[in-house]
């Protein structure tokens, strides 16, 4: 019984995973990437910190080692993302600040803008209205820089006449 019970002291002490949540300081993996945060059954669950090998880091949610739920994403070349995840893509709503200073606020499924958002060019033209798989489809419009606007039905990023 003693040995059962020092064993399962080290265990503990060692976050091994034996019991369904431990909190693991620093992970590593061979692409160089590091984990800090909750950890359950040997993979991110909980709140923690990605932070990968390119200088990109994820803070927010975790289930079965994905992003999941409430999270930022600081991209290596100045872009963030700050919004909803599921299964490791942008799902729900959230706001993309590009490097370049475009900047979408909307829905997102699947990582790419879909359902309603606005989307604003750094040239100072903008797009409202609906999205699919990342391209203008159904009503919208797009104002363009000169002052021009384009209002309609939209269909895989070309405006219908």
């Amino acid at each position: 019984m003693r040995k059962l019970f020092a064993f399962m002291c080290v265990a503990l002490t060692a976050g091994c995973g034996l019991l369904p949540w431990s909190t693991v300081n620093r992970v590593s993996n061979a692409d160089g990437d590091t984990y800090s945060g909750s950890w359950k059954y040997d993979t991110a669950n909980g709140e923690g910190t990605m932070t990968f090998a390119d200088g990109s880091k994820y803070t927010g949610g975790w289930r079965d080692g994905k992003p999941t739920g409430e999270g930022t994403v600081n991209f290596s070349d100045g872009s963030t993302f700050t919004g909803s995840w599921d299964h490791g893509s942008a799902s729900g709503s959230g706001t993309m600040k590009y490097a370049n200073k475009d900047k979408y606020t909307g829905a997102w499924q699947h990582g790419k803008f879909h359902g309603h958002g606005v989307l604003l060019l750094h040239d100072g033209s903008a797009y409202e209205g609906e999205f699919e798989h990342g391209m203008f489809h159904g009503a919208g419009t797009m104002l363009n820089a000169d002052g021009s606007k384009e209002t309609g039905q939209w269909h895989h990023g070309q405006l219908e006449h």
